[in-house]
């Protein structure tokens, strides 16, 4: 092997495996800095999606940053200024975790943010911005140097290394890494990582100048006005996909990054494909499988197609073949110079304007969840136009076939829900979409209204007079926490209780005259409505009990909050049917009873169409050396109805209310969450 031929190997070696660390790093600390934002602006799916738009503007920083690098410095002053920024990063990473409270945690400050998109990026850019830039800048000045060094030689491959180092990451962040370590420990060892890949920098740095003696070769040429904004598009839509389906599986799950990191691993393997293996992006069949995955998502939303397994598999199917269809066409329209930042620059731009329709202006456009079928529909779009360049019987058919799925997928996402079951207020905020649906005949003793977050109903109240105060659903008398407070009631005292969640307030119908009841709840909307706004709850108001209600997370309320005393706390988080995972951990169940009397009750809401949380709860009784019974009941629509009940011993469940073949004993082998350690892995395996 000639002299140039080894050169030439090892800086194959040594760019790619500077390309496959920075992408590592780069995609290995998103689920952790974001582990770490969840519970400060209350674990909801939002956060997730403010986190990307965080992520991706950082992106286009660092790729802004490396394209005025390459144009307007020398070779030299390139390497230089990117090694000692680097070094920069590096030290005020350890100056951070050594001085301040540790790797990436952010500072209790933020608790206090009024605005939670506000608060995230601010905690992320104080945290994990500045090396999240330099890792960002890193990839495309790695490639831009190694063709300078190496002239004629192909760096897509490269591209596709870096794609390779992001999808090993995600892939053994949620089933190996969030499983075994905790989040302290996940921090340290990054922090130790990009150290060693800091020195590897500096090396290829030292390479770089050495191959800046080679022949300067002419300035690529500027990519057509038509080439550039398709680039924006075909980057864009793929990305409003992709965070749309992500915030649909937290919804009905719970947000964490199992469930981030699976939509976001689909996205990059079609990077991969399109950028590595060209020739498996087949434009007709791929736009065939586009089409009726749309269909099939669309009819599973209408018919309330509630399998885990199927709805996973028909997002993670739907994304995969508009993400195919949007990347395979960005490489039919990438630049021929592989080693052009401005393509990099702009692919981030089009990230950016997705992040930004998803978190700041569908939730203040929209009423409804309207990204994910519009993100889709534009999918569709792109494939008709792709299939337009491809003269045949079968592209003619398949853009006709497309035109239908599209003209499908908005009227079963929307004009079918709005016909048959046309909501009577809709609202839209940072926590998620509420819905008023008035159900029953008007001015009969049937008639009430709903209301409802996603796909759950979290409330209900009949309009009749007479009718007002009846409680039912999931808070029913013969419920886990119908039954506790029953079994209360036998001390013949006034009850001072506490809740974790407002829904429209039912839990109020059970409060009497002596009785306070203190309502937490995190979004401002849920608790207008609540408190009679639209006219539709008059709950809060009509109860007899004196009720207060809390604006903020309710973990964080309770932390400022001295010991409450209270005889009942009631723990019913819900987003959708999510729920927030800080709000089930070890330290917030210790939390939870230094706020009871002697005398006090955990009842917990654990009715999940996905998860079983009964061994969480067994772990969590057992740490705190409390009784524990599970109430299974059946809601007023036939479905169930689970609740568990934490008690200082095992005699109140003696008391009447719990002689019932609805409540059991939890057998279920313990799986302990805390702070440190919440995956929802093994609740998924056990299940």
């Amino acid at each position: 092997m000639s002299e140039a031929a080894r050169a030439r190997t090892h800086a194959v070696r040594l760019f790619g495996a500077l390309l496959f660390g920075s992408a590592f790093l780069l995609f290995g600390v998103q689920p952790l800095a974001a582990a770490w934002a969840l519970p400060v602006f209350g674990g909801g799916p939002a956060i997730w999606t403010t986190c990307m738009l965080f992520f991706q503007g950082a992106l286009l920083g660092g790729y802004g940053y490396a394209h005025l690098s390459v144009s307007r410095l020398s070779p030299r002053a390139q390497t230089r200024l990117h090694a000692g920024v680097v070094g920069a990063v590096v030290a005020l990473a350890w100056a951070q975790a050594v001085v301040g409270p540790g790797p990436l945690v952010p500072a209790a400050t933020w608790q206090s943010s009024p605005s939670p998109t506000l608060g995230v990026l601010g905690l992320l850019a104080t945290t994990v911005g500045p090396v999240f830039l330099a890792l960002a800048a890193s990839a495309p000045l790695f490639q831009t140097w190694f063709s300078r060094g190496f002239p004629g030689q192909p760096a897509w491959r490269l591209y596709a290394v870096s794609n390779a180092g992001s999808l090993g990451s995600l892939l053994s962040f949620p089933f190996l890494v969030e499983p075994l370590v905790g989040r302290t420990a996940q921090g340290w060892a990054f922090l130790c990582l990009l150290t060693a890949w800091a020195a590897l920098v500096l090396l290829a740095a030292k390479r770089s100048v050495v191959g800046a003696s080679a022949p300067a070769s002419s300035p690529p040429a500027r990519a057509p006005l038509v080439h550039r904004l398709g680039w924006l598009a075909l980057a864009c839509i793929p990305n409003v996909v992709l965070i749309a389906t992500t915030q649909r599986l937290s919804e009905d799950v719970a947000a964490g990054p199992l469930q981030w990191l699976l939509p976001l691993s689909l996205y990059l393997v079609t990077f991969i494909i399109c950028f590595e293996k060209p020739a498996w992006y087949r434009r007709t069949g791929w736009l065939w499988v586009l089409g009726l995955a749309c269909v099939a998502s669309a009819f599973s939303w209408v018919a309330r197609w509630d399998g885990l397994a199927l709805q996973v598999g028909l997002a993670s199917v739907t994304l995969f073949a508009a993400c195919m269809v949007c990347h395979g066409e960005l490489y039919a329209l990438r630049p021929v110079d592989t080693g052009a930042t401005g393509f990099y620059l702009v692919v981030s731009a089009g990230g950016v304007l997705g992040g930004l329709f998803c978190s700041l202006v569908a939730p203040n456009v929209f009423t409804t969840f309207a990204e994910y079928p519009l993100g889709l529909g534009a999918a569709c779009v792109v494939g008709v136009l792709a299939l337009g360049r491809v003269r045949s019987r079968a592209a003619i058919a398949g853009a006709a076939a497309l035109g239908l799925c599209v003209a499908v997928l908005a009227v079963s996402w929307e004009g079918w829900r709005r016909g048959v079951l046309p909501p009577v207020w809709e609202g839209r905020n940072f926590f998620g979409v509420l819905r008023v649906e008035s159900l029953g005949t008007p001015g009969s003793d049937d008639h009430e209204y709903s209301e409802s977050h996603g796909r759950i109903t979290h409330g209900w109240q009949y309009q009749a007079a007479h009718r007002r105060r009846e409680v039912s659903g999931y808070f029913s008398e013969a419920s886990g926490v119908g039954r506790a407070i029953a079994a209360l009631r036998e001390d013949a005292r006034p009850l001072s209780v506490g809740v974790l969640g407002l829904g429209v307030g039912q839990l109020a119908n059970f409060g009497r005259t002596g009785d306070s009841m203190r309502f937490y709840e995190i979004n401002p909307l849920v608790i207008a409505l609540a408190k009679g706004e639209g006219g539709f709850f008059t709950v809060l108001a009509d109860s007899e009990a004196a009720v207060e209600v809390v604006l903020g997370d309710a973990r964080l309320s309770l932390e400022r909050e001295a010991p409450r005393g209270f005889d009942l706390l009631v723990v019913d988080v819900f987003t959708g049917d999510s729920i927030p995972s800080h709000l089930l951990t070890r330290e917030a169940y210790e939390l939870y009873r230094a706020h009871l009397s002697a005398r006090g009750v955990i009842a917990v809401h654990i009715t999940n169409r996905y998860l079983d949380l009964e061994p969480v709860m067994r772990s969590h009784a057992t740490h705190l050396g409390l009784a524990l019974r599970v109430v299974r009941s059946v809601d007023r629509s036939g479905a169930p109805s689970v609740w568990a009940v934490l008690a200082s011993s095992e005699a109140f469940f003696s008391r009447a209310s719990f002689q019932s073949d609805e409540v059991a004993v939890v057998t279920d082998a313990p799986i302990d969450w805390t702070d440190e350690h919440h995956s929802l892995l093994p609740l998924l395996l056990a299940r």
